[in-house]
């Protein structure tokens, strides 16, 4: 009997848990504290929005990665597990995206999900990611340049580059997609 797509859903998400799950009882590391030291400054919404997309003076631009900080930070405060469950599911978005783009591609469902269980497998390229609130650069990244190219074989180009844009704003290293 096929496996349904709901079943493969919950499937994909329980290998993230398996894979990945150890990350919701770390603390903050690195780089996630220069960041909770900004946001705890608020300088208030408007002057926050302003410098959010301002690229001046600034080493890399991804609006959209600080945006996530600022409204986690909001959310979870400085609790990091709350940070860690996201990236648990924007991980499993990924790799739901992976399969989807790969049985587009092959036509062969089967592949799409062997696809996607291996792109969750990949726990020396994933690791960091899950383990950085940085990590949200290269899992929206990665998240938004699938769905670019899912959206663009499914004949939907404008759409497509829109989901292209929100992916450079999250890394700059989405710019190769064009070349794809």
């Amino acid at each position: 009997k096929p496996l349904s797509e709901r079943a493969y859903a919950a499937l994909l998400f329980a290998a993230v848990l398996a894979c990945y799950g150890l990350v919701l009882a770390y603390p903050h590391i690195q780089d996630d504290w220069r960041t909770i030291r900004y946001l705890s400054t608020d300088p208030g919404p408007a002057a926050m929005f302003r410098d959010l997309f301002n690229p001046s003076d600034k080493l890399f631009f991804r609006p959209l990665s600080r945006l996530y900080h600022v409204a986690s930070y909001h959310v979870f405060g400085l609790h990091a597990s709350g940070f860690h469950a996201l990236a648990l599911l924007w991980l499993w978005a990924g790799a739901w995206l992976v399969s989807r783009v790969m049985r587009e591609f092959t036509g062969d469902p089967w592949i799409g999900r062997a696809a996607g269980l291996c792109y969750v497998a990949a726990t020396s390229v994933h690791m960091d990611t899950m383990l950085w609130e940085a990590g949200i650069n290269e899992l929206g990244g990665a998240c938004f340049v699938l769905l670019s190219t899912l959206l663009f074989m499914r004949g939907r180009p404008g759409v497509a580059a829109a989901s292209w844009l929100i992916a450079l704003l999250f890394k700059e290293a989405a710019i190769f997609l064009p070349a794809v």
